[in-house]
């Protein structure tokens, strides 16, 4: 009889309870960590493995305290981690898309010009990681385009195509093999550039946008102009602008009204070689159209995929 009532009054075990908050404690953790330390799953994928880490947890738990529980407390505890692992894992699944709809609304709010070249929103940094590195994307190309341009007009190509800035100031046709000298530069820009490229691409690839944020964010990942042809149009600007330079360092013309009147057959590859670099300038504007054109598309399927 003393047994029983010494039984009766005997103090609770509270060690299953506190293992299985603690369980809780460390799904609840894990779904606020889920977002920025591991990449996005299904919601199906993420709600099965969070309910399986719940059971996981369970297991850990009953070796060390809930399987000295009556039976009640053991069922009840293995439907409260696993039932905390699967509302964890839902949870987890609206941080993502939260983050990931924050982050990617700088690419739906930026402003796209005429030229391909985009501007975006106040803030655009701190929205996300996506969007800090889209940030700096454009900067770097931005100045590296800067940088080749200036690099590019050191040549004087403007010069070979108006006589008048020929007889001001002749010295570009004293040194025509620099014009040929800069192709390894022109390689080095196009190689980098599409080193920037694709590792911008990659960066949305291994986000956790949805795969219709990832195709439209891709899209936007462009420099102006620069696709790829453009380093077979560049190697046919500097091969025409050398033969050019050199046809026009033969001082087989004269200046008539702002245009180049040559004496026997240079007259004819001049309009040849003319020819060439218009053909050259529009690949580059339709080049430059086509980029402003995806640019548009991919930032419709951004605002679109925000928008369901």
């Amino acid at each position: 009889m003393t047994d029983e009532l010494d039984s009766e009054h005997a103090p609770m075990d509270l060690r299953p309870l506190l293992v299985t908050l603690l369980g809780i404690a460390l799904l609840v953790g894990l779904a606020i960590l889920a977002p920025i330390a591991f990449p996005r799953l299904t919601l199906p994928l993420l709600v099965a493995a969070s309910a399986g880490l719940g059971l996981v947890f369970w297991g850990a738990g009953y070796l060390f305290a809930i399987r000295h529980a009556p039976l009640k407390w053991k069922l009840g505890s293995l439907a409260a981690l696993v039932g905390a692992g699967a509302l964890a894992g839902l949870a987890a699944d609206r941080l993502y898309h939260a983050g990931a709809s924050t982050d990617a609304s700088s690419f739906a709010e930026a402003e796209v010009s005429p030229g391909g070249t985009i501007n975006m929103p106040r803030g655009a940094t701190g929205r996300g990681p996506v969007s800090k590195r889209f940030v700096a994307f454009q900067e770097e190309a931005a100045a590296a385009q800067r940088d080749y341009g200036k690099a590019l007009g050191k040549l004087q190509f403007a010069s070979l195509t108006n006589p008048y800035a020929l007889e001001e100031d002749p010295a570009v046709l004293e040194n025509c093999g620099a014009i040929a000298a800069f192709k390894p530069k022109a390689d080095e820009y196009a190689a980098k550039t599409r080193e920037r490229i694709a590792a911008m691409t990659q960066a949305i690839a291994a986000s956790n946008f949805t795969e219709a944020l990832k195709q439209g964010a891709t899209k936007m990942a462009v420099v102006p102009g620069f696709d790829d042809g453009a380093a077979a149009r560049d190697a046919e600007l500097l091969a025409t602008g050398e033969a050019l330079c050199r046809l026009l360092a033969k001082r087989s013309w004269r200046n008539i009204g702002g245009y180049f009147a040559f004496s026997g057959g240079d007259g004819a590859e001049y309009r040849k070689l003319m020819d060439r670099l218009v053909g050259v300038a529009g690949a580059a504007r339709k080049a430059q159209m086509a980029s402003y054109d995806r640019i548009v598309e991919g930032q419709e399927q951004v605002r679109d995929a925000l928008a369901r």
